[in-house]
């Protein structure tokens, strides 16, 4: 295999890790933003105020962003890996 080749290889392969471990971190991310809207909700059981709907909305929207990204950055890691391991 010339040098051009294992050089890809080895960049491809670096990127399926970098997406994978990116991925991760989005996600444990996502989980944070689900739970911290959760506790807002309880804690002001039923006394919202525009603020508190706000912020509320921004992390369910985060959430399903984040959700979306992850799923981008697991496709991305298996067809890095899957490319990488076809040089």
């Amino acid at each position: 295999m010339d040098s051009t080749l294992l050089r890809l290889k080895g960049q491809v392969a670096t990127l399926a890790t970098n997406a994978r471990g990116m991925g991760d971190a989005l996600e444990r991310l996502k989980t944070s933003c689900g739970q911290t809207a959760s506790e807002i909700t309880h804690a002001i059981s039923g006394t919202s105020r525009q603020s508190d709907r706000a912020i509320i909305n921004t992390l369910h929207a985060a959430e399903a962003e984040l959700g979306q990204a992850v799923a981008a950055l697991r496709r991305a890691a298996h067809e890095a890996h899957q490319f990488a391991t076809s040089l």
